[in-house]
């Protein structure tokens, strides 16, 4: 069987997001912080 890679493309500053693809072992090509207010709203 041969491994395929295919490029991955994090949409998303988010730490988190990161951590949790580095978890499973996927490491993204490239990270592109959109212009987008991701904190999260209370209620």
């Amino acid at each position: 069987m041969t491994a395929v890679f295919t490029p991955l493309v994090l949409a998303s500053a988010s730490p988190r997001r990161r951590e949790l693809l580095k978890q499973i072992g996927i490491i993204p090509a490239s990270i592109i912080s959109c212009d987008i207010d991701e904190t999260p709203r209370r209620g």
